[in-house]
């Protein structure tokens, strides 16, 4: 071999890129991603656009039934400060009834409308 250090320099090089695989590093929590979460604190950040659309799927809206458009932060909707009343609701059901199996949602009741239906159709 005609550049023995060299070829050490480039093995420890290559060595060294395949060992710097950095572990995947955990989404921030809501609050740190998004301004005015107040009843999704703690959640993963990735997880909060699919709780949205969850919840606009539920009672057959689209965001703007809530939020005020291009300004998510906004309280300015009944409709929001309602969805956090009902979803601390949801999570208390929850937690004092089914604490391992969180069976309430929204859906349960408002079954893609935005009245709650109280007795089956």
């Amino acid at each position: 071999m005609r550049c023995p250090k060299l070829a050490v320099a480039l093995a420890a090089v290559l060595l060294a890129r395949g060992q710097d695989k950095t572990l995947p590093q955990a989404p921030k929590a809501a609050e740190e991603v998004y301004k005015n979460i107040q009843v999704l604190k703690g959640v993963p950040s990735d997880r909060v656009i699919p709780a949205m659309m969850f919840f606009a799927k539920s009672l057959g809206v689209q965001c703007d039934h809530c939020h005020v458009p291009d300004q998510f932060e906004k309280d300015d909707k009944p409709a929001k400060l309602t969805a956090r009343r009902m979803l601390r609701m949801v999570h208390e059901i929850n937690d004092n009834n089914f604490p391992d199996n969180k069976i309430v949602s929204c859906w349960m009741c408002h079954r893609g409308s935005v009245k709650p239906q109280s007795v089956p159709q």
